[in-house]
């Protein structure tokens, strides 16, 4: 093994890292939980008179929108969509679009964070009644 390259911009203590799958992408995609959530983006220089395992480093964006530290990065198995944990309790979704601007598309709280008229309204949080006709049996 031989260093390639450094990243100089994070200098906060790093909990987590994590490649996304490289499903025909000509770069690569890195997510980087710390203090904060960074997503950097890592192409490939074609330098055709040496090989040297170089890469234009770009950061993609940088979010705090937990707050507090970032402890989990994952990705899934396409390299679509980031998930990140942190103190907050929270598991929040992030998507690219198709001008490689990043978003949190969704937020996934714990049943303490829940808001108590969303619980009334569904019963159990995440889960709907369903009412049974007359009639009908459950199979």
């Amino acid at each position: 093994w031989h260093r390639v390259e450094t990243f100089n911009n994070v200098t906060d203590p790093v909990h987590d890292i994590a490649f996304a799958p490289n499903i025909g992408r000509s770069y690569h995609v890195l997510a980087i939980g710390s203090k904060d959530l960074r997503i950097f983006t890592l192409k490939p220089l074609q330098d055709v008179k040496e090989e040297t395992g170089r890469f234009e480093i770009k950061q993609a964006a940088i979010y705090d929108e937990h707050k507090v530290a970032v402890w989990r990065v994952c990705w899934n198995v396409t390299g679509t969509i980031l998930a990140t944990s942190g103190d907050d309790g929270q598991v929040k979704l992030w998507k690219c679009n198709y001008m490689d601007r990043w978003k949190c598309v969704a937020t996934l709280k714990s049943d303490s964070q829940a808001n108590e008229a969303t619980r009334d309204e569904l019963g159990k949080i995440g889960f709907k009644k369903l009412a049974m006709q007359a009639g009908h049996t459950w199979h």
